[in-house]
């Protein structure tokens, strides 16, 4: 048996302090418009969304608002992204074992 490895089940996180508009903001909607790659964009803002988010949702994306202080260290901050990641790695994770990774 022949391990056959995979690269479309990686999720790649962008986080920032909100989705609402500016020059970060602006690129992680293009990001979202043009990905083309087998990997799946998850875009987390620890604050609230606006512009950004709704562009990145109107094009099919995947957005996640905490809705909590941005401040640094904000350990609310920290648990949610802790469970955002955990349950997205345990989904992933589940998914995978679903599907056949060796082949004969």
């Amino acid at each position: 048996m022949a391990f056959r490895k995979t690269m479309n089940n990686i999720n790649v996180f962008n986080v920032f302090t909100s989705l609402d508009f500016g020059g970060v903001e602006s690129r992680a909607s293009i990001i979202n418009k043009n990905n083309t790659s087998t990997t799946q964009q998850s875009f987390v803002a620890i604050g609230s969304g606006g512009k950004a988010a709704e562009a990145i949702i109107n094009n099919n994306g995947n957005v996640t608002l905490l809705m909590e202080k941005s401040s640094i260290p904000s350990l609310k901050a920290i648990i949610s992204l802790y469970k955002v990641f955990k349950k997205k790695i345990l989904t992933l994770y589940i998914l995978e074992v679903q599907r056949p990774i060796f082949m004969a």
